[in-house]
C-alpha cells in the first residue's frame, strides 16, 4: 500500500509556498528492470520521489534545503531552457531539473537522467527516452575506473543496461566482459546472471526492457 502526506514547503530559492505530497510508504512487489527501476507499487510513485516549485521550478527532496549554488544553477540558460520545454512529461523534467542541480557529482546526475528516461518510456516518448539514457550512460561512465566491490559493481552493471538501451552495443559488451572478471560479480548469483544476459541481448542487439528475474530464469 502507498500513503502520502500533504506538507507545505517555502522555496529556498523564491519564497513561494507549495502543497507538496510527500511519500509517507510504498512497497515493491516483483522483480526490479535490469536498471534497478523498481517494481510496482514503488515505480509507481516518481512523482513524490521529488517536488518541484510551482514558481521559480526549483526542484529537490525538500524545496526549504537548497544545494549548493542553486539559485545560480535555476538562472542559468540551460535550466531556463529546460523550463520552457513543455514537450517534455513534466515528471520527467522534473528529473532532468535534479541532473542539472547535482551535475557536481556525477552518479546522482546521470542516475537523475536516466529516471527522466523510465518517465518517457511510459509516455512512449520512445526517442526522448533513448536520448536521456545516452546522456546517462555518459555521465555514468566517467565514474570509471569500477573498483572491484559490490556497491561499484552494482553501478557498472546497472551501466551496462543503460548502454544497451541507448542502442550503444558495441560498449555494453566491452564493460560486460571487464565486469566479468570482477569478484565481486563472481561472488553474486543474481549479478552474474544479469551480466551473462546482458551479453546475449547485446549479441542479439535488443535493447527491449527485461527484468533482473528473466536474467535469472536464463542462468
Amino acid at each position: 500500500m502507498t500513503t502520502y502526506v500533504q506538507q507545505t514547503q517555502v522555496c529556498c530559492i523564491c519564497g513561494a509556498e507549495n502543497e507538496c505530497s510527500v511519500l509517507g510508504s510504498t512497497n515493491s512487489m516483483g522483480s526490479p528492470d535490469l536498471d534497478l527501476r523498481p517494481a510496482p507499487m514503488e515505480r509507481d510513485t516518481m512523482e513524490a520521489w521529488f517536488h518541484e516549485c510551482k514558481s521559480c521550478h526549483y526542484v529537490s527532496v525538500d524545496l526549504a534545503l537548497q544545494s549548493d549554488d542553486a539559485k545560480a544553477i535555476v538562472a542559468s540558460e540551460d535550466y531556463q531552457t529546460l523550463i520552457g520545454n513543455t514537450d517534455l512529461p513534466e515528471i520527467a523534467r522534473r528529473f532532468a531539473f535534479c541532473s542539472l542541480l547535482n551535475s557536481q557529482d556525477r552518479e546522482i546526475a546521470g542516475t537523475a537522467l536516466l529516471r527522466a528516461a523510465w518517465v518517457c518510456d511510459d509516455s512512449e516518448n520512445i526517442e526522448q527516452a533513448k536520448s536521456f539514457r545516452s546522456q546517462s550512460a555518459d555521465l555514468l561512465k566517467k565514474l570509471q575506473p569500477f573498483e572491484d566491490n559490490e556497491e561499484q559493481a552494482t553501478i557498472a552493471t546497472m551501466l551496462i543496461d543503460v548502454l544497451r538501451r541507448s542502442e550503444r552495443f558495441e560498449e555494453a559488451t566491452k564493460l560486460a566482459n571487464q565486469m566479468l572478471k570482477f569478484k565481486a560479480v563472481k561472488r553474486s548469483e543474481v549479478m552474474l546472471a544479469v551480466v551473462k544476459f546482458q551479453q546475449s541481448l547485446c549479441e542479439s542487439k535488443s535493447s527491449d526492457c527485461h527484468l533482473i528475474s528473466d536474467a535469472v530464469d536464463k542462468a
